[in-house]
């Protein structure tokens, strides 16, 4: 890792026991955590624990992945290393083209993985890519994960993205992946957080959606940072009965 870089990963195939929460730090601003769930999964799964979250805090950007694998850990986990090879030293932002480039070498890595005799052929993931430089965040962003941008305490915090059940790991054609990848740029409050979080929290905080709920979390955080409030924004989904994984990673403001 080049000097003045400091990254985080955790994977969910190193998480498995029902009930732990892992959490890990990239820099002062940015905190992960990872569950495999409080309860088992009502549905029939590959593995215990198929969600990753990552990031990268670099010179010119903070660079944060999340990942949610369907049929098997073997998508999510191919998908962040990836991106992670890709934009290990994170720049300031990406181009539109440049976004469609990089999910479109992640669905090719996955396809070439998925060939005959492949221990998980169905294996397909969401993906939330972004990066936070100075007041800009840019990002791209395929499935049903949450990216939300809020303040602590606010009444609802606004979610960057739609969810929907689309994945990485299917044929797509460059122009079927420009319709299917949602990309965006927000210019970022000075009190602004950035959290992305896999669908292990929507599922079980309903009627509430995650901008709903990450406003409170920030609040009961307080001043102990972004790897409290992941923990905060997993333990919420746990406590609310969460049978799947739950993965989020969570960016603070630069006054924080």
């Amino acid at each position: 890792m080049p000097d003045g870089i400091a990254d985080a990963q955790l994977w969910g195939t190193e998480h498995e026991r029902l009930g732990d929460v892992a959490t890990a730090a990239a820099g002062a601003r940015s905190g992960l955590a990872l569950t495999r769930g409080r309860h088992p999964k009502a549905y029939r799964y590959e593995d215990p624990n198929e969600d990753v979250v990552a990031a990268v805090a670099g010179v010119e950007a903070t660079l944060f992945v999340c990942a949610d694998g369907h049929n098997g850990a073997t998508a999510s986990h191919l998908a962040v290393r990836e991106v992670l090879q890709a934009l290990g030293d994170p720049p300031a932002d990406l181009a539109d083209g440049e976004w469609l480039d990089l999910f479109e070498r992640v669905n090719e890595a996955v396809l070439a993985v998925k060939g005959p005799g492949s221990r998980q052929p169905a294996s397909a993931t969401v993906l939330v890519v972004g990066l936070v430089a100075g007041d800009r965040l840019s990002f791209a962003a395929i499935g049903d994960a949450a990216l939300v941008v809020g303040r602590a305490g606010d009444e609802r915090a606004r979610q960057l993205n739609k969810e929907g059940m689309r994945f990485l790991g299917h044929p797509m054609s460059r122009r079927a992946l420009k319709g299917t990848v949602q990309r965006g740029r927000v210019t970022l409050r000075p009190d602004d957080w950035v959290v992305a979080v896999t669908d292990g929290l929507s599922e079980f905080i309903a009627p509430l959606r995650p901008a709903d709920l990450v406003p409170r979390v920030l609040a009961a955080a307080g001043a102990e940072g972004a790897v409290a409030a992941a923990a905060g924004i997993v333990d919420a989904a746990c406590s609310a009965g969460a049978g799947d994984n739950v993965g989020a990673v969570v960016l603070a403001p630069a006054a924080a």
